[in-house]
């Protein structure tokens, strides 16, 4: 076991790694897992098996039944879970196994896009995950993800610790066609400028 600061649920393979070493030798911490903490590591870390359980199964499984596999194992985790959530509450997360996932919902009246039949414009990074942008080449333009954000948003409240003129600028062509076709916007930082 490396040597260093941990915060890691004691696994099996943990317990024994952590029995294999000298207590003359080697200093180790441990604390009780807190009540309020519980939920969040514990929750992280089925994510993780779940993860390793997935790719197992991906691998294992031709590309015509791979979703359709991945979909029927985790229905079989949330299966174990039924007593703990009910009945009413396991029926309703039970996977759909048409393996889809919802991208937009938008009103058909009164709206632009009922006039125009153009493509739904996404972000590149998923919008259900943080995303840190550090303008290195391989990565996506912070700008252009914001951009892409604005243009499908019905509503902008920037709140910002800081913001330079000359990146408002650039993002106020996008805004700017957002507040005529749908809304307002707010822009927060050091002062408040209404677009």
């Amino acid at each position: 076991m490396k040597q260093g600061i941990y915060e890691q649920l004691i696994n099996t393979i943990t317990r024994q790694e952590i029995s294999a070493l000298d207590p003359d030798v080697y200093h180790i911490g441990t604390e009780k897992l807190d009540a309020e903490e519980a939920r969040k590591l514990l929750s992280t870390y089925l994510a993780a098996v779940t993860r390793r359980a997935l790719k197992i199964v991906r691998e294992q499984t031709e590309d015509k039944t791979a979703v359709l596999a991945q979909i029927r194992t985790c229905n079989e985790i949330i299966a174990t879970l039924k007593g703990t959530l009910g009945e009413e509450e396991y029926n309703e997360l039970q996977l759909d196994e048409q393996g889809e996932v919802l991208t937009h919902v938008y009103s058909k009246l009164n709206s632009i896009r009922a006039v125009r039949d153009t493509k739904i414009v996404r972000p590149d990074t998923p919008i259900s995950q943080s995303s840190l942008f550090t303008g290195a080449k391989s990565e996506p333009s912070m700008l252009l993800e914001l951009q892409k954000e604005i243009v499908t948003a019905d509503r902008i409240d920037w709140l910002v610790s800081f913001i330079k003129f000359s990146g408002l600028r650039l993002l106020l062509e996008a805004g700017l066609g957002i507040v005529k076709s749908q809304g307002r916007s707010q822009t927060q930082s050091g002062l408040l400028l209404s677009l």
